[in-house]
């Protein structure tokens, strides 16, 4: 088989030679076999090795955590059901503050036999207390105070292990029981009710711990007690200090603060004193520096809730130079909450020795060494085959195609291969012998196209001469629809001049009406003067008239006169309103006004119309709010609202009633409001109510186009805007926002 050292590409630049088929295979069949034994490793890891390290690291925190809750909720159990017990006796009236002996005797076995309790104090509501505590040397000692009676002195009486006395003695002392936590925290209970006070130093032994209150009223029903049992947080320590975690790990108890109630195991907290002097401090002030990180990293995460379904995962974090591992978890003291912590390090749980990491090795380089000879040999069955096959490929390529291509194969792709190549040989034989029928083809082939190119130009000719044709039917079409478009203008704008001289026709007949009372009033005053005169004038000239008639005609003549003066101030009232709306309206003319004058003009003019119907109008503007407008603009726009709400608006309404409210927005804007409490608008006409001829009236006077002349002379002439909001059932209301200065138009 002919070989080549180097490959030229039709650039003539030299290439370096492809590499080895067989030696590819097994570099690919090795970088498979690694990359599934790493996939398997990192799987193994991810999926089983940590997850089994993190569950075991959790179990066992929580399996600490739960003896330590289970021996803190034991005691305060206990304690607890003593609490009651005691509470029961003093109920009866058992406990006496006036009978030591017997409050001794009564209470010693409790302490004696309870559940780590150091001491008993009993208080009256007034201060008096008795407290029974475990002397130095195994004795007892109570400690009598009544601040009420006796002051700042307090007796103190020691008695033997067997209850004899055994001395008394008094000292001052600056106690008063009504100011300790336990009786603060336990007088406002009710009867029965345990009250756990937060951790404290004891007054008695001035050593930490906490107490379980309860009170009573006495069977007399006049004295309100308090007991405290006392427990120390020497017991609690000594109980944490017995609980390891892992081989290195520790429990402790502590406050939500992070002051520690029950110490972890240590040297430095081996007796008694070591535990109480470091009891209720912080762990950086005992220089903890695993607890400390611990309770830091806690503290920042403790809002932080676990997923719905899934265990809280142990807190990772580092401390002297190693990964630590702890958990937290909250214990419920009646109305104090403590902490349970647990630590260990994270080396502590781990599964795998040394011994058992080297056999793994071990047993991944076997693997792949495996690996490499099945690669090797699968390999050489593969390339061996495929060199002749490419040795085929040569020759057919030269074009010797009369021996046929014969490659003994196992695999049947590269037997699929030989029999494509042996397609090919023989497809290109024939190719060979029909070459000469092919250029034949291809000769036929390129006269027909010149033949179809020949009637393609003359297809072009006739396409253009009926593309000018389509052009000029194009053009009329155009003028005819602009023509169409200018008739339209104009057929709109005079519907808008109708519409503006129909509201006008509407304000001369209701002025025109307006003026018919005053008016005809004043004709009946001056009637009957006249005839008043005339008799008067016949009886002074028969020198008839009597003194109190002339009086008579006098008085007359001055209610007559009086009556003419205001029905004809009313009518030049009336015209002179009419006088300006009649301007304003027919006129496009601008100037400085007030728009509560204006507004005023309008509704007077449109009194006529409402006084027909039970509708009401109500406005509001300010005086001095002035414009420079067009105010025959802002009159139409009014009217077309009134009219609007009054045939579209009250249908079906007997006593509507429209809100009209204006009001300076800024500097430089007014806001108009336009309201009813109609009908409403349905939501689908809701977006074509400014439309040109939109009606829902048509045939029975609606135009279609009141609102949109309002829209228009909004937005065109005075330069504002117009929203609408309306929903069935709830009326309509307009909003226009207006310029104080409207716009300059070309007319100006």
């Amino acid at each position: 088989m002919a070989q080549t050292s180097a490959r030229t590409t039709t650039a003539g630049a030299n290439v370096s030679p492809p590499g080895s088929l067989r030696r590819s295979l097994i570099a690919a069949s090795l970088l498979v076999a690694l990359v599934t034994l790493g996939l398997f490793l990192v799987s193994a890891w991810l999926l089983v090795y940590r997850p089994a390290a993190q569950e075991l690291a959790r179990t066992q925190l929580q399996a600490a955590s739960l003896q330590v809750e289970a021996r803190l909720l034991m005691l305060t159990q206990r304690v607890e059901a003593m609490t009651n017990l005691t509470r029961t006796w003093g109920s009866k009236g058992l406990i006496d503050l006036e009978q030591v002996e017997r409050f001794n005797a009564l209470l010693r076995p409790l302490i004696e036999n309870g559940p780590s309790l150091s001491s008993v104090v009993v208080a009256e509501e007034g201060g008096r207390e008795v407290l029974l505590m475990r002397g130095p040397t195994g004795g007892w000692v109570n400690r009598l105070t009544d601040p009420r009676t006796r002051g700042q002195q307090a007796t103190f009486v020691t008695w033997s292990p067997n209850g004899e006395k055994v001395s008394e003695s008094w000292q001052a002392v600056e106690y008063d029981a009504r100011n300790r936590p336990w009786f603060r925290g336990g007088i406002d209970l009710a009867d029965g009710q345990v009250y756990w006070t937060a951790p404290y130093i004891f007054r008695s032994t001035l050593e930490p711990g906490l107490s379980a209150v309860i009170r009573w009223s006495s069977p007399s029903g006049r004295d309100v007690m308090v007991m405290a049992h006392d427990v120390k947080l020497v017991d609690l320590s000594r109980f944490t200090q017995g609980i390891t975690v892992g081989e290195r790990g520790f429990a402790l108890v502590m406050t939500s603060e992070g002051r520690i109630l029950g110490l972890p195991s240590g040297p430095r907290f081996g007796d008694d004193d070591a535990i109480k002097a470091a009891a209720l401090k912080l762990p950086e002030e005992l220089e903890l520096p695993v607890v400390a990180n611990g309770v830091k990293l806690w503290s920042a995460q403790r809002n932080a809730a676990a997923p719905a379904g899934q265990p809280e995962q142990p807190l990772q974090f580092s401390a002297d130079g190693e990964t630590w591992l702890a958990a937290f978890k909250p214990i419920r003291v009646g109305s104090q909450t403590f902490w349970v912590g647990t630590f260990a390090p994270a080396a502590d749980f781990v599964p795998l020795g040394l011994r058992e990491v080297l056999l793994g090795l071990l047993l991944c380089a076997v693997a792949l060494g495996v690996a490499g000879g099945l690669a090797a040999r699968l390999a050489t069955r593969v390339s061996r085959p495929l060199e002749q096959l490419a040795a085929e490929a040569e020759r057919i390529g030269r074009l010797e195609l009369d021996q046929p291509v014969a490659v003994p194969a196992t695999w049947r792709e590269i037997d699929t291969l030989a029999n494509a190549k042996e397609a090919m040989r023989r497809a290109l034989q024939d190719a060979s012998h029909t070459q000469a029928d092919v250029n034949r083809a291809l000769i036929a082939e390129v006269s027909e196209r010149q033949r179809a190119e020949g009637e393609l130009a003359r297809y072009q000719g006739q396409l253009e001469q009926l593309v000018a044709e389509r052009t000029t039917q194009l053009e009329a079409s155009n003028r005819e629809l602009t023509d169409a478009m200018a008739e339209l203008e104009r057929t709109q704008e005079e519907l808008v001049r109708n519409e503006k001289l129909a509201s006008l026709g509407v304000l001369v007949a209701g002025v025109a009406h307006e003026l018919n009372t005053p008016i005809g009033n004043a004709l009946l005053s001056a009637s009957a003067l006249q005839d008043d005169a005339r008799l008067l004038i016949e009886k002074a000239s028969k020198r008839a008239l009597k003194r109190s008639e002339f009086e008579d005609f006098l008085d007359a003549l001055n209610e007559a006169t009086d009556l003419l003066a205001r029905n004809l101030a009313r009518a030049g009232e009336l015209i002179q309103h009419f006088k300006q709306m009649a301007v304003d309206q027919t006129s496009d003319q601008r100037r400085v006004f007030r728009l509560r004058s204006v507004l005023e003009d309008v509704l007077a003019s449109l009194g006529p119309r409402m006084k027909k119907t039970r509708h009401r109008i109500v406005f509001e503007a300010p005086a001095e709010l002035e414009m420079d407008s067009y105010p025959g603009a802002l009159s139409q726009i009014i009217t077309n609202l009134v009219v609007n709400a009054e045939m579209h608006g009250f249908e079906g309404i007997e006593a509507g009633e429209i809100h009209i409210a204006a009001r300076a927005q800024g500097a430089d804007g007014v806001l108009l409001e336009f309201a009813d409490n109609g009908v409403g608008i349905p939501p689908e006409r809701l977006p074509h109510i400014f439309d040109p001829f939109y009606t829902t009236k048509r045939g029975t006077g609606g135009s279609g186009i009141g609102l949109n002349i309002v829209y228009n002379l909004v937005d065109r002439m005075l330069g504002g805007s117009i929203e609408v909001r309306s929903a069935p059932g709830e009326g309509c209301r307009f909003t226009l926002t207006l310029p104080r200065i409207a716009p300059q138009r070309e007319e100006d």
